[in-house]
């Protein structure tokens, strides 16, 4: 279980079985009520608002409403679940759409997102992901060896790279453009590109 908090934002985990079939899923809301009844009564919430950016949590909003149904419940849908190859597309695309019919709103992050799951019935705010500029500046990054080595320009992503990211596109963006040197950073490891196809990763080294 995860808790933090910052001033009237609190982030937490409610205790569930990872594994989404109908008896696990009634579960899951039973412990997460429980689970938020004492929350709200430990830290004294009057007005709870809750958030949720994973449709896993469809039950658990659920087994919430019938106790507080006055307490607003918001989507922030950032990823399309049911298209990624290591979750189960049926039982995600149910929880889903079980989440999309009973929340009060919802945030997109990609107009892509808005269009494909949003509803006339359903109040939705469109919410690109920005970028604050100030927390890559030098002052606040920490210096990289193998990046400030790198001829420039460099074009550079950060976030999560799995399976839904074209290498093959990034490598003909690498081949097209052999003055600029792309860069991908996760929480663990800089993969960066250079020059061909053919050798394209000249570094995918570990940092500790």
């Amino acid at each position: 279980m995860k808790q933090t908090a910052t001033h009237s934002i609190v982030s937490v985990t409610p205790p569930q079985i990872p594994f989404f079939v109908k008896p696990t899923r009634i579960l899951n809301g039973l412990f997460a009520v429980r689970f938020f009844q004492n929350f709200i009564t430990r830290h004294d919430i009057q007005s709870p608002v809750l958030v949720t950016n994973f449709p896993c949590v469809a039950d658990a909003f659920k087994a919430i409403r019938e106790k507080f149904p006055h307490a607003p419940q918001i989507y922030y849908c950032v990823d399309d679940y049911p298209e990624f190859d290591h979750l189960n597309r049926k039982h995600w695309t149910a929880m889903e759409q079980d989440l999309l019919n009973s929340v009060n709103g919802v945030v997109f992050t990609s107009r892509d997102l808005q269009s494909k799951k949003g509803r006339d019935t359903l109040p939705q705010l469109y919410l690109p992901h920005g970028v604050d500029y100030e927390h890559f500046t030098p002052n606040n990054t920490v210096k990289i060896e193998q990046l400030e080595s790198l001829p420039k320009p460099v074009v550079g992503f950060y976030g999560t790279i799995d399976t839904w990211v074209d290498i093959g596109a990034i490598a003909e963006l690498a081949k097209r453009f052999p003055k600029c040197s792309f860069t991908e950073q996760t929480e663990t490891y800089f993969r960066i590109f250079r020059y061909s196809v053919y050798s394209v990763i000249k570094t995918d080294e570990y940092l500790t």
